[in-house]
């Protein structure tokens, strides 16, 4: 259906186009003949009593002799409205349910004054009621069609609430210090200490072991002590295995000479022969 504006001496008549998508309260808008459209919503819809569920738009025509052109939804011409163009309107209604958020699914449209109704029956077109319910005010024959109307499925999207508390957003960023490790004030103190020195201390004696000889008889330990000619103590360790005598000797805690011969270990060393303990 197209739209135009058509212009004579006397009157004057203009055809306007109503976009049924627009559906912000307060707002105006242009139709094709540059005359104003205001936008009233109702959310939800006051009366008729018992009427819940539905929210109203109305686009609502300023100045006389307003033709209704064409109808549409989003720039999208709507069929099925045959006749309009030949009388005047002051205003169109279209009603949604209050779950359609972003009015999707526009249910039904009416025209004022006339009350001409259409409802949706697929894609881009519409058609007339003609079965308007008999008696009563306008508002119940509104009720009882739209109830009469099988609403399509809607979709609600929820957008989860801001926190209320700017901090709850900080906390999850920053990393908590609730079980961190406690600083010891002594910490502080001993970086400045220098570490104490070990002591070694000096090799501990080996050990010997008393192993059985050739002849079958156990060595026995003989520790023997004596002094060298210059004073400086010696050690003499002696094992007794049956006829030869080993001797170990010590010299402050290291072992200098190591012979069977007892006389010669003497000899050589110049000590005297040492004394049994």
């Amino acid at each position: 259906m197209a739209s135009h504006c058509s212009f004579s001496l006397i009157p004057i008549y203009s055809f306007g186009t109503v976009d049924i998508s627009l559906a912000k309260h307060g707002d105006k808008y242009d139709h094709e003949c540059g005359r104003k459209i205001t936008i009233e919503g109702e959310s939800p819809v006051s009366s008729p009593a018992g009427l819940t569920g539905y929210k109203k738009y109305s686009h609502i025509f300023t100045g006389q002799y307003f033709y209704l052109g064409e109808i549409k939804y989003k720039s999208k011409e709507q069929n099925g409205f045959w006749g309009i163009r030949d009388k005047k309107y002051t205003g169109v209604d279209v009603y949604y349910l209050t779950s359609d958020h972003d009015n999707n699914s526009p249910l039904l449209i009416t025209l004022s004054p006339g009350g001409q109704a259409y409802t949706k029956t697929a894609g881009n077109t519409w058609k007339e009621v003609k079965d308007i319910p008999k008696g009563g005010n306008y508002g119940y024959r509104i009720k009882e069609l739209l109830q009469k109307i099988k609403h399509p499925p809607t979709t609600i999207v929820k957008t989860p609430a801001p926190p209320t508390n700017p901090t709850q957003t900080e906390s999850k960023e920053k990393p908590t210090t609730q079980n961190a490790p406690k600083k010891d004030a002594n910490d502080e103190k001993t970086k400045d200490k220098k570490p104490t020195p070990v002591q070694h201390k000096p090799p501990e004696k080996p050990k010997t072991e008393n192993k059985p000889t050739s002849s079958g008889k156990v060595a026995e330990k003989v520790p023997l002590i004596s002094k060298t000619s210059s004073g400086n103590p010696l050690l003499a360790v002696g094992i007794i295995s049956g006829v030869a005598i080993t001797c170990i000797i010590v010299y402050e805690g290291t072992m200098i000479f190591f012979s069977p011969n007892k006389a010669l270990i003497t000899r050589l060393i110049g000590m005297t022969t040492p004394k049994k303990l």
